[in-house]
């Protein structure tokens, strides 16, 4: 069955649920919908890693047996398994080109670029001298960024061998992007800082300073604003290039991590997730909690969280992957659809 059909039909069932529990955003200021409208199990025996395409229509599921599941996710259906040996450490990131026509993927030391197309490896290289700590791609597959434990970040072109070190952090990275034209990366580090800085001359745009190690970084691929943040209770969206804050995300506990971060195409959405499960949905100009979800455990129950890997707006839905192995949508509550 068609996911995008059956989302349809699901819309029919869940909208008068919506438009109550928009109500109790009003009052409330979130709204929580218990369970999705579709969930598909992608990798039964759970993910060590997982990535979204920004439309949602696409999954792709690192596996314990050291394969790439590619999921077509309007099909339902497998697209390619990439087996990548038993030699080869376990991939524990992966993350899409903006436009979803690439994948990227790393283990600790060994980074492979895929072609969703035509399902073809398109490059393969490894780091000897640090652990890859994050990695993005552009557009085009041209440019890889990734973060090292030594606290370098490097930025290579594919085609043309050109590599740019980029040496403006004291710490280990634990996060970077990449624009989708390849030319501004930022890259979150453990010396409280976050940088924003240009790809061709490694010169700092703008500097984010936080109160402890930042974890995590995102683009607004319109190239409105950055999201940062850290370890402890601080998480931000700036304006760019002026490097004005936003909003500050408005949460109650006293520690929160963001495992993923994606921004709406129409720049008025943040959704992010969590290793605890936790789906949430932002007022960017406000940084107000509009909806929370929970993602699915393992049914075996062999874990008792989920981490939540990346997210995805599509439509009336947001999309999330998680090393439970699922894809599941929701729906989104009224006052993000108007």
């Amino acid at each position: 069955m068609n996911l995008i059909n059956a989302l349809k039909r699901a819309y029919c069932h869940v909208r008068v649920v919506v438009v109550l529990t928009s109500v109790a955003v009003l009052l409330n200021g979130c709204d929580q919908i218990s369970k999705p409208a579709e969930r598909i199990e992608q990798a039964a025996e759970g993910s060590s890693a997982a990535a979204l395409s920004a439309d949602g229509r696409w999954a792709i599921h690192a596996t314990i047996h050291h394969n790439l599941a590619l999921w077509d996710n309007e099909t339902q259906g497998l697209r390619y398994q990439w087996q990548l040996g038993d030699q080869s450490s376990p991939v524990y990131l992966t993350r899409f080109s903006p436009n979803g026509n690439y994948v990227v993927t790393a283990s600790d030391r060994e980074i492979a670029i895929w072609s969703v197309t035509s399902g073809e490896s398109i490059g393969w290289f490894t780091i000897p001298d640090s652990r890859i700590r994050d990695i993005a791609i552009d557009n085009e597959a041209t440019g890889i960024l990734y973060g090292l434990a030594d606290g370098r970040a490097v930025y290579v072109e594919r085609q043309t061998g050109r590599r740019l070190e980029f040496l403006g952090h004291q710490e280990k990275i634990n996060a970077v992007d990449l624009s989708a034209n390849g030319l501004y990366a930022i890259t979150g580090s453990s010396d409280y800082s976050a940088k924003l800085w240009s790809t061709e001359t490694a010169q700092i745009i703008q500097q984010f300073n936080h109160p402890s190690r930042v974890t995590q970084v995102r683009f607004d691929q319109q190239g409105r604003y950055v999201f940062t943040a850290d370890s402890l209770k601080q998480a931000r969206i700036w304006r760019i290039p002026s490097g004005d804050m936003v909003s500050n995300l408005n949460f109650k506990s006293r520690q929160q991590v963001f495992s993923a971060a994606r921004f709406s195409a129409d720049g008025q959405w943040l959704a992010t997730g969590s290793p605890s499960r936790q789906l949430t949905l932002w007022h960017v100009e406000t940084g107000q909690k509009i909806a929370g979800w929970q993602v699915a455990r393992q049914s075996d129950n062999r874990w008792r969280s989920a981490v939540v890997y990346d997210v995805a707006f599509s439509g009336r839905w947001l999309f999330s992957v998680s090393s439970s192995g699922y894809t599941e949508a929701w729906p989104l509550p009224q006052q993000a659809l108007q």
